[in-house]
């Protein structure tokens, strides 16, 4: 998969960088444009929301008009009352453990047939003057900064939904954990799956500043938020649920050490913590190693200047998510059970180093097409035409980034150079294609069906890919 890339150093041969149009398993392009028709979206939030919203601070309701989407919203104090909880409204609640009253709990039916013909606004911004009326086709939702106090490892057994006790209590429980948290979300997906005819957009929580969290709890945070924008959909078979990494964008800023200045955004930067279309992809870059608020105000609430960075990456990415549901665009793929091979490079495989070669740092799409898991596997030149591997790095996770330490050093070979590539893998035993060869064969020996043998991969899967090789 992603085909053979190396450096143009003297120990390195420059061989393939594919480059083609992003596109879906049915090759339709992505389609980062607005809709054509208004189409109405509710938002589901509190005061982080409300302030991204607002035409002073995020400008988000006003990049929602002008992307052609009749936004309501809902807020505290708004909707019924909650009755599994015996107290204030379902508006009032929004913390992870209350999306499953929402979605699956017994009076849920209640609660959306107050939201989707819900056409008000509470709390200022601005959007279209017309409803074009009917019901709201896009649910957008996210909890609040509270929310990202979370304890636990990402490693934790996740319980069955009827023993998890994190069922419709709120961000102050000491059952917010990982686990848990991982469980309600999983549970969601039941529902969505049961209505293709909506499109549901979740709005990670956003980070907490350093004061008002530990870095256990923080790193918790980071833990389960990477598993919902890369691991919770894999194998959903559906394209009506999509991830907009709030958490991650929030966490680099445009200070002198990308952390320090929350006035100041990095958005359009080539580096940082980004969730964004890049004109040819879709980007889910991390840099800056930070798991707190990089954009605090007297308290967790991000600033203008983060909340304008995240209205001006999420746009597009709402815009590509509507399109694939809609049907007249291409779609994201979520991580398959299946090791996929991807087309060509959507995202070229790029690679770069400060050391002259001894480190370097990997690039990969990993958005669409996406694998479990990743592994780079190496040979020496001497090799190649055979596809002798001479070893491997497993588990590059799913970020499309991955720092390469000691690159293997071909000075004692005859060929002066080292090939690698990028291969998907189930996380376990199996990995997918190594991609074609210029004449449309599978890369590896035995016609590319022998396994590599490397990072515990002993089978090779070559049914998953999307369209072109």
């Amino acid at each position: 998969m992603r085909g053979i890339v190396s450096f143009p150093l003297y120990f390195f041969l420059a061989a393939h960088l594919f480059t083609c149009t992003p596109s879906s398993a049915q090759g339709v392009a992505l389609n980062p444009n607005p809709p054509s028709v208004p189409v109405k979206l509710i938002f589901i939030h509190h005061s982080t929301g409300e302030n991204w919203l607002n035409d002073d601070n995020g400008g988000l309701g006003t990049a929602l008009e002008n992307a052609n989407y009749f936004v309501s919203d809902t807020n505290y104090g708004w909707g019924p009352p909650d009755y599994d909880a015996g107290y204030d409204t379902i508006g009032d609640h929004t913390d992870i453990g209350h999306w499953y009253t929402w979605f699956s709990g017994a009076h849920r039916d209640t609660y959306l047939a107050a939201l989707y013909p819900e056409s008000g606004q509470h709390c200022a911004y601005s959007r279209l003057a017309v409803d074009p009326g009917g019901a709201n086709r896009i649910v957008m939702f996210k909890s609040c900064f509270p929310n990202s106090d979370m304890s636990g490892s990402a490693s934790d057994p996740v319980p069955a939904i009827g023993d998890n006790p994190l069922r419709g209590q709120g961000s102050g429980s000491s059952d917010q954990t990982v686990a848990n948290a991982k469980g309600i979300y999983i549970e969601l997906k039941n529902y969505f799956a049961a209505h293709p005819e909506k499109l549901f957009i979740v709005i990670s929580a956003p980070p907490l500043r350093a004061a008002d969290t530990t870095s256990s709890h923080a790193a918790s945070a980071r833990a389960f938020n990477e598993w919902l924008a890369n691991e919770w959909l894999t194998g959903y078979p559906l394209h009506n649920v999509f991830v907009f990494d709030f958490y991650s964008v929030l966490t680099s800023n445009g200070g002198s050490t990308r952390i320090n200045d929350p006035n100041t955004n990095d958005l359009g930067w080539s580096d940082g913590n980004h969730h964004r279309w890049t004109g040819s992809a879709i980007q889910h870059l991390m840099t800056v190693n930070n798991n707190y608020c990089a954009y605090w105000t007297g308290d967790s609430h991000p600033s203008q200047a983060g909340n304008l960075k995240a209205t001006g990456e999420y746009i597009s990415l709402l815009n590509i998510a509507y399109h694939c549901w809609n049907g007249d665009g291409g779609c994201p793929r979520w991580p398959s059970t299946i090791p996929m091979r991807v087309p060509y490079g959507t995202f070229p495989l790029t690679i770069t180093t400060t050391n002259h070669g001894a480190d370097a740092i990997v690039r990969w799409d990993a958005s669409l097409c996406a694998s479990v898991n990743y592994h780079i596997l190496w040979g020496y030149g001497s090799g190649l035409s055979s596809w002798q591997v001479g070893g491997g790095t497993c588990s590059l996770g799913t970020t499309g980034q991955y720092t390469w330490a000691g690159v293997p050093n071909p000075s004692g070979d005859s060929s002066r150079f080292v090939w690698f590539l990028v291969a998907g893998d189930d996380g376990a035993t199996t990995e997918g294609s190594w991609g074609l060869t210029s004449t449309g064969t599978e890369r590896g020996a035995g016609g590319g069906t022998t396994p590599s043998g490397v990072c515990s991969c002993t089978a090779k899967n070559l049914s998953g890919s999307c369209g072109a090789p």
